[in-house]
């Protein structure tokens, strides 16, 4: 009796302690069933992500999700990529160029969606001069100091496909490394001839006088006025492999933020100032923000990535390999890719 009772008591022990392991395998990173999911990233004190939108909606609270601030961004791609594969914050955007090369490489992050991008609207960063500069377009850019706010970057990049349009070697212009914050300030101190800067910054500097965008330079006109991503939101692999009902919920929360900020104008330049003013921010820089540029839902097509995939190729960075674009990316975790009826590859890192 006594032995049968051990027995009884054992046997339901181990139920109770299996049932206990499923509860915390569904219960998310924090391991409390019930309780939202905490997602890590770097914020800015210049622009607002959309994930931050999803959550003043109400979006990521209603899919169990929080964010937690761990510190502010730089916005340089190479910041975004080495937080993420590094394991220090859980999602970050950066530009595509800078992604398609880390993956090349072995970097395990994987980009879920569109976090950034170009259209007739968000026409993304542009050359801006003094008004009194001589330049009027790329072909006075020889012997030029023009910023860079990284090399090997997407503004070196654009620098370069901006030139060739004209038939002026990248050799011939003096390229110099200017942070993004300190851009005004160099041409304005004529520390340098040339800028190039996004919105809301770019729309605050022309308002401020003094200063002009040369016609047809943005990323818009330059990749031939065309609809595209310039930089997707990532996640380590690993981490999206271990949770992919959170990276679900977080991209279909963000995607319906990118649906809202599309149809509500007026009021997404409020929740926008909001933001900046929660952050530390300029909340004025709201009136010169156009969107966030990307395709409905934030869905990722084969032509986004392209374009960087000749650049890498062109410069060398690519040896004998030959990549195609789906290589590069998937929409398995938008929920919204099949609604959309969409005939792009699914993949998986």
């Amino acid at each position: 009796m006594k032995h049968q009772w051990r027995v009884g008591f054992f046997f339901l022990l181990s139920i109770v302690m299996v049932q206990t392991g499923v509860d915390r395998a569904f219960a998310g990173p924090e391991g409390a069933q019930g309780k939202p999911v905490t997602l890590r990233y770097l914020y800015s004190t210049s622009s607002a992500y959309v994930a931050e939108f999803a959550e003043e909606l109400g979006y990521l609270e209603k899919a169990g999700i929080k964010l937690q601030k761990v510190g502010t961004s730089a916005g340089t791609a190479i910041e975004g990529i080495q937080t993420v594969s590094g394991n220090n914050v859980e999602f970050s955007t950066a530009a595509w160029l800078a992604v398609a090369s880390a993956i090349a490489s072995g970097v395990k992050i994987w980009p879920v969606m569109n976090g950034v991008g170009v259209d007739s609207e968000a026409t993304g960063y542009a050359f801006t001069v003094l008004n009194d500069s001589t330049i009027k377009d790329a072909k006075d850019f020889e012997d030029k100091r023009v910023a860079m706010a990284a090399f090997g970057s997407r503004w070196e990049y654009m620098t370069k496909t901006y030139l060739r349009k004209v038939g002026v070697s990248a050799k011939e212009v003096q390229m110099i490394l200017v942070p993004l914050v300190q851009q005004e300030q160099a041409l304005r101190t004529r520390q340098v001839d040339v800028i190039s800067v996004g919105d809301p910054i770019k729309g605050k500097i022309l308002d401020g006088g003094g200063t002009r965008e040369l016609p047809a330079s943005s990323e818009y006109d330059i990749y031939n006025r065309t609809e595209i991503g310039t930089a997707p939101i990532i996640f380590r692999a690993g981490y999206l492999k271990e949770n992919p009902e959170i990276a679900r919920k977080f991209v279909e929360a963000c995607a319906k933020a990118f649906e809202w900020a599309r149809s509500h104008p007026k009021e997404r330049r409020l929740l926008y100032a909001k933001i900046l003013k929660t952050n530390g921010g300029n909340p004025d820089l709201a009136r010169y923000w156009y969107g966030f540029g990307v395709r409905k839902y934030g869905l990722i097509v084969d032509g986004d990535v392209r374009p960087w995939l000749e650049v890498l190729k062109t410069e060398g960075k690519f040896k004998n390999e030959t990549y195609e674009p789906s290589r590069f990316y998937s929409n398995h975790y938008n929920p919204f890719f099949r609604k959309q009826g969409s005939n792009a590859k699914e993949n998986e890192s």
